[in-house]
């Protein structure tokens, strides 16, 4: 929905285009890393975990 404001309710400098591709691109890197979830490994996993059983208690 907004790649549709963005897309649509700009202009056609280059200025306007260029950044607008550098935020629709960062857009499909937020929704892709949210629908893939968290890599195994990584500190939101650590979170979760044990308190007792983390490293550097």
């Amino acid at each position: 929905m907004t790649t549709l404001f963005v897309v649509g309710g700009g202009s056609l400098s280059l200025h306007y285009l260029f950044f607008a591709s550098i935020e629709i691109a960062c857009m499909a890197i937020i929704v892709r890393w949210a629908v893939q979830g968290s890599p195994e490994g990584t500190p939101s996993d650590a979170r979760m975990s044990d308190p007792a059983t983390s490293p550097g208690v």
